[in-house]
């Protein structure tokens, strides 16, 4: 065997030589205290067969280096031990000059064998390293490099590539170098202990197998890897999974113009198991996935964030992106980031159970394409959206609905000058199932939906509520439901803000309820089209305060039979309802329609009771409240109705005052206190 040991020898092999050896080749550390050396040159090469291979400062702290420079090393097909770099000593190996090492078979790299030990190696030049047993970093502190166009550390085979196995280690691939991963071998950043992986300056890490990587996958275990650098590229093109945090703290950097591309066939976790895990996209950096699990796995914890202009998220295939599932997930897309789903994948935050969050913020953006959103939609689950600050937006483009709490518990806020936007033909629904109470508030925020939106909905079969406040704004083009079907129930209530829809029903289902609150003077609710409260299920319409509504084509109170008990009631000085059309106050069920305090009620025409079966009763009450129309007022049209006007109450009636106009129907006006003024300009 070949032994640089006890002195400081030299061994090399240059220009045209050829060494064969049989047994180990140890380079330092063998019986003492010893400095060796083994250099391949230029045309040089060397052929290990031995079963133990090539050990670099194997048995003591002295430093040994080997140097293959432009030549070539390659083990035989049984040499199962590979090269040892740094055994209990400092070892050192540089493959360079378009230098080769080849390891075949089983070999593999073996580096810091001991915590006193340390290992070394360096890939530059254009030098190649290629093994099929795998890369395994010990108990040293360990580093490799691979640096400069051409230079390439391989690995084919089903051995690990492990960084970091028990102590501190470094893998550094820069200025054009190369690591691919092929085989059935995973990259493990952190294994047990502390590593970290940095690809700079226009380096590339490919995982080409079917193992893919993980980051501080093991107990206790910490994990960084960064990607920086304009030209930089962490790419999985095999059907690997990329696991950022197991059971220990994993983190994923990219940044500087650099870009990381999970790949279609594998997948992508950030908190996979438990442990925390975090994916930062900052400076311009990009990440292009086909789908994502952010804190899945029980207990989990994971984190990504997407920040500074120019950074982007983009989930490009059919992917979905999950955000929480069983543990705790948070998304966030700050400074101007951007978050991007195309047509495909969908969008979940708080998918299963456990919590989850995603928050848009100081400028950032989030775009789905197509896929839609679901907030908190399985049983159990919890999910917030929060869209906040000028300039912050969440687009939703494509046909798929967006759906705020399932049978789950989800909240969607938006705020201080952000903005949420819907266009297509999807839904939006807050309160989808039949779990607790969704909420949407809209706090200074504006929400906008276009015409060919499908519908707005709060509490479809489930229970959702919305809130405008704090100038907050909502436009909506596609008609809001409050209670749309069966079981539903929703709540809206305007205070200081202001929403504008093509038309409005609240309690729109069989069995199911809507109640609306509009107060204070800053506050405007308004329908351009028709206005029911009580449609096939039960409604109610409070306004006070100085709240304003305006109705565009009609007001209706208790549509149906099953609608009874369904009221508008106002209250208070500046409270108003201005209606363009006709007001009808129980066409088919029991209504009713309340003024005191000052309030007031323009139509017009008015009436009470229209249908048969139909009963409406209004009472108008208190110095200052008014009612007025410009057209006829119907005291039991079909049905029954009553008229009350109360304690100096005003009345004016443009046209005629009826009182049972059909044959089986009844009326009543009742007028107390005459400190007030009752109008009938017709008859």
């Amino acid at each position: 065997r070949l032994v640089s040991d006890w002195s400081s020898d030299v061994c090399s092999s240059d220009l045209g030589a050829q060494l064969q050896f049989g047994s180990a080749i140890g380079v330092g550390g063998f019986g003492g205290p010893s400095t060796g050396t083994l250099i391949v040159s230029a045309g040089g090469s060397l052929l290990a067969t031995g079963g133990n291979g090539i050990n670099i400062a194997a048995s003591d702290g002295a430093p040994s280096q080997m140097t293959v420079s432009g030549g070539f090393v390659t083990l035989g097909s049984t040499s199962s031990n590979g090269v040892t770099i740094g055994g209990t000593g400092t070892g050192s190996l540089t493959v360079s000059n378009s230098g080769t090492m080849t390891l075949p078979g089983s070999a593999g790299l073996y580096m810091g064998g001991s915590a006193s030990a340390s290992g070394s190696l360096l890939i530059s030049s254009g030098g190649i390293v290629s093994t099929s047993g795998g890369l395994s970093m010990g108990a040293g502190t360990d580093t490799i490099t691979v640096t400069g166009a051409g230079s390439l550390l391989t690995s084919s085979g089903a051995g690990f590539v492990n960084i970091g196995n028990v102590a501190s280690a470094t893998l550094t691939v820069s200025n054009g170098g190369n690591v691919t991963l092929g085989g059935s071998g995973s990259l493990g950043i952190g294994a047990t202990s502390g590593a970290s992986m940095l690809v700079e300056s226009a380096g590339t890490a490919s995982l080409a197998g079917s193992a893919g990587m993980n980051i501080a996958f093991g107990a206790n275990s910490t994990g960084t890897v960064t990607v920086t650098g304009a030209g930089s590229l962490l790419r999985n093109t095999g059907s690997g999974y990329i696991n950022v945090g197991g059971s220990g703290g994993g983190t994923l950097i990219v940044s500087n113009d650099a870009s990381l591309s999970p790949g279609t066939s594998g997948g992508f976790g950030v908190g996979a198991t438990s442990g925390g895990a975090a994916l930062l996209i900052e400076s311009a950096g990009t990440a292009t996935i086909d789908g994502i699990n952010i804190a899945f796995g029980a207990n989990s914890t994971g984190t990504v964030t997407v920040t500074g202009a120019g950074s982007l998220l983009q989930n490009n295939g059919s992917g979905y992106v999950n955000d929480g599932g069983s543990g705790s997930g948070t998304l966030v897309v700050s400074n101007d980031g951007s978050l991007s789903l195309g047509a495909s994948g969908g969008f979940g935050v708080g998918a299963t159970s456990g919590g989850a969050a995603l928050l848009i913020e100081s400028a950032g953006t989030a775009t789905l394409a197509g896929g839609g959103m679901n907030i908190a939609f399985l049983a159990s689950s919890t999910g917030t959206v929060t869209v906040t600050g000028a300039g912050s937006l969440l687009q939703n483009n494509g046909g798929s609905s967006v759906n705020v709490g399932g049978t789950g518990n989800g909240a969607l806020t938006v705020s201080n000058g952000g903005s949420f936007g819907m266009t297509g033909s999807g839904f939006l629904t807050v309160g989808s199932g039949g779990g607790e109470t969704s909420q949407m508030m809209v706090s200074g925020g504006t929400v906008s939906l276009a015409a060919t939106v499908g519908a707005f909905n709060l509490g479809s079969s489930g229970s959702g509520a919305l809130t405008v406040d704090n100038n907050g704004l909502v436009t909506d083009g596609s008609g809001l439901a409050l209670g749309f079907a069966t079981g539903g129930s929703g709540a809206m209530t305007i205070q200081g803000g202001t929403l504008t829809a093509v038309g409005l029903d609240a309690g729109q289902g069989s069995g199911a309820s809507g109640a609306i609150t509009v107060s204070g003077t800053k506050s405007s609710l308004t329908s351009t089209g028709s206005f029911v409260v009580g449609d096939a299920g039960l409604g109610s319409l409070a306004i006070e305060a100085g709240g304003s509504v305006t109705a565009g084509t009609s007001l209706v109170i208790a549509n149906t039979a099953g609608a009874s008990g369904s009221s508008v009631n106002l209250s208070g000085a500046g409270s108003n309802l201005q209606i363009t059309g006709s007001l009808i106050v129980g066409k088919a069920g029991y209504g009713s329609l309340s003024l005191s305090q000052g309030a007031t009620v323009t139509a017009a025409s008015l009436d009470a009771g229209a249908l048969s079966g139909g009963a409406g009763v209004v009472v108008v009450s208190g110095a200052g409240s008014s009612l007025a129309t410009t057209g006829s007022l119907s005291v039991g049209d079909a049905g029954t109705g009553e008229l009350s006007i109360l304690n100096g109450a005003n009345v004016t009636i443009g046209g005629d005052l009826d009182i049972a106009s059909a044959a089986g129907s009844s009326g009543n006006v009742d007028i107390e206190d005459t400190t007030g003024l009752t109008i009938i300009n017709g008859n």
